[in-house]
This record gives structure tokens, sequence and C-alpha cells, in this order.
């Protein structure tokens, strides 16, 4: 028995409860009320495992409605987590590579993924392994906490 989890931010689509399309290695909710460094959206995240680089994970992502969205996400750092890139629908959202190596387990500030023209339904979110920082475990392992799509006006 833990501590109930924390509450969802506000527009937060979780990444543990995102369908999982394609995968390389294992990606499944992982509780992380243990963490106490930082804290997750719903206490939880997807926790991608079993992946090196070049490996690449998709997810559904749910949108709205048609428009111009600014796509933004909370990863995890860890010591043995890797450099992820992020494409929707097959093309890079930005040429950012985000590095989620830390000395801890916390959650990263809020990231701006980058802008895209989406219409309504399922897009695919494939985060590609590109390496790891020079100090990380080579275990290539990422968290994504939650996404949130922004509508830009």
């Amino acid at each position: 028995e833990g501590p109930p989890p924390p509450a969802s931010v506000p527009g937060a689509i979780e990444g543990e409860s995102l369908r999982v399309l394609t995968k390389t290695g294992d990606a499944t909710p992982q509780d992380m009320r243990n963490w106490t460094d930082s804290s997750w959206s719903g206490g939880a995240q997807l926790w991608w495992t079993g992946g090196k680089p070049g490996d690449q994970l998709t997810l559904a992502l749910p949108v709205p409605a048609d428009g111009t969205y600014e796509i933004f996400a909370v990863l995890t750092r860890a010591i043995d987590y890797g450099t992820v890139r992020f494409l929707i629908d097959g093309k890079p959202l930005n040429p950012r590579e985000f590095d989620c190596f830390g000395s801890k387990v916390t959650a990263t500030p809020e990231l701006s993924l980058g802008k895209a023209s989406l219409t309504s339904g399922d897009h695919r979110l494939t985060i590609t392994i590109t390496g790891a920082h020079k100090d990380a475990v080579k275990a290539y392992m990422a968290g994504l906490d939650y996404l949130r799509l922004q509508k830009i006006p």
C-alpha cells in the first residue's frame, strides 16, 4: 500500500495509457510513486526497456480535432536512460535529441517536441533511441510521463 497516485496534469495524455503500435523490447506502465525526487502525472510512466540505438517505439497519439499543435512531453531521467528523438507520422518533429541521462530518477520539465499540423484521430508518435550520454550506463531505457497537445490558434 503506497500513497494515492498524484493527480494527473490537466490536458495530459498519460504515457502509460497510450496504445503501443510497434516496439522493440518492452514498453509497459511503471508505478513511479517510490521515486521521491520528482512527481509523475498520475503516478506512473510508460517504461521502454530492451532497446538499443536505432530502435523505435511507436505509439498511437489521439488528436481531438484538426489543427496545428505544439506537442509537449515530460520524460524521465535516470542513470541508465538514453537519448531519444521524436517523429510524428514518420516525420521528425524537430532535429533535437533529448538526453534522458540523470544521476537520480527524476521527471524532466515539460519539453516542446515541436509543432505539427494534424487531423483528428490517431497519429503515429515514434520515439527513436539515438544513443546515450557519455556518463550513462548503456541500457538505453526511456520513460514517458505524459504528452500534451496545445492547439496553436
